[in-house]
């Protein structure tokens, strides 16, 4: 469908992102998706002479280019012969992609789902832009962050991409190891030519790296409540309070609502720092309050500081 637009920019924000790529790049961007299978589709938006265009694509890494299906662009009435965009956006964001190589999509039209699903995917021409992050949900979605140095792109080095992101199953092997992608977050950097998975409680299908913790945002605070912790770890954790349903209020002093998902995974996997403070509440209910320390290099917790419960609260049960 397509609709008239004009776009006019006046804050001095969108007229640096607009005349410095660079700075459309270091943008999160978090983009509602759905999954099939393994793989993952998100909505692009595609501006040409002032219509957009609303297209699903299939996130792809093991193609070097991103691409739209020439027969399906002209069902919704694409009037080029060429794919050249004059701007491109995921969730309201500008990314920086103009090109589309012309190409069927895989998922143009696919028997076993009620509706088709992409007209296009997304390749490692973008992706090697960001730090992605696929969620399964729910909601499902893909967070796509800002790459860390400059390093030269070595996706290459990645082998088995395609069966990565597949739609025939949720259940696939990466390196020789069983992951269950319906229930596991995926992480992949391919400036880096890096891959991580992280499981749910419960998901003993094979995890590559584990977080300290597995967690999900509580709605409207945005605090962390602790899902899980991992295994080796948990009877530690839980001498000093800490067991899922606790309620994470600040990692190394910083109150999580202001940090994204891709720091907090940083800081849970220990790769940004070597000791992670981790301020949390024991018992929601009661506003227990504590603080611990977790040593990356030692693998063990101390306590930091108790913080005294509000008066009139009850004590620890």
């Amino acid at each position: 469908m397509r609709l008239p637009r004009m776009k006019i920019r006046l804050d001095l924000l969108s007229i640096l992102i607009a005349l410095i790529p660079s700075a459309a790049e270091a943008m999160h961007i978090r983009a509602p998706a759905r999954r099939f299978g393994a793989a993952y589709s998100i909505k692009i938006t595609i501006w040409r002479d002032s219509f957009s265009y609303v297209i699903p694509v299939w996130i792809r890494p093991d193609r070097a280019e991103s691409s739209l299906d020439p027969g399906q662009m002209r069902l919704i009435g694409w009037p080029y012969k060429d794919f050249k965009a004059d701007e491109v956006e995921i969730s309201g964001e500008t990314i920086p992609i103009r090109n589309f190589k012309s190409e069927r999509s895989d998922l143009a039209v696919s028997p076993e789902f009620a509706k088709n699903c992409c007209m296009g995917s997304i390749g490692r021409d973008l992706l090697e832009k960001y730090r992605v992050y696929l969620i399964p949900g729910p909601p499902t979605y893909v967070q796509f962050g800002p790459t860390q140095g400059k390093d030269s792109p070595r996706a290459a080095k990645l082998h088995g991409l395609e069966s990565l992101f597949s739609v025939n199953s949720p259940k696939i092997r990466w390196d020789g190891k069983g992951i269950d992608a319906s229930r596991s977050e995926l992480l992949f950097d391919l400036r880096k030519g890096e891959i991580n998975f992280f499981g749910s409680p419960g998901n003993q299908v094979g995890v590559l790296r584990e977080l300290l913790l597995s967690f999900d945002f509580i709605p409207g605070t945005r605090n962390l409540r602790v899902r899980g912790v991992k295994a080796s770890e948990a009877k530690d954790a839980a001498d000093f309070g800490m067991k899922p349903g606790s309620v994470v209020t600040e990692l190394n002093g910083e109150p999580v609502s202001r940090l994204d998902r891709g720091d907090i995974v940083e800081l849970l996997m220990g790769r940004s720092t070597a000791k992670l403070d981790i301020a949390f509440l024991r018992n929601p209910l009661k506003e227990e309050k504590s603080k611990i320390t977790f040593d990356f290099i030692n693998h063990a917790f101390t306590q930091t500081q108790a913080i005294p419960t509000p008066a009139g609260r009850d004590q620890n049960p």
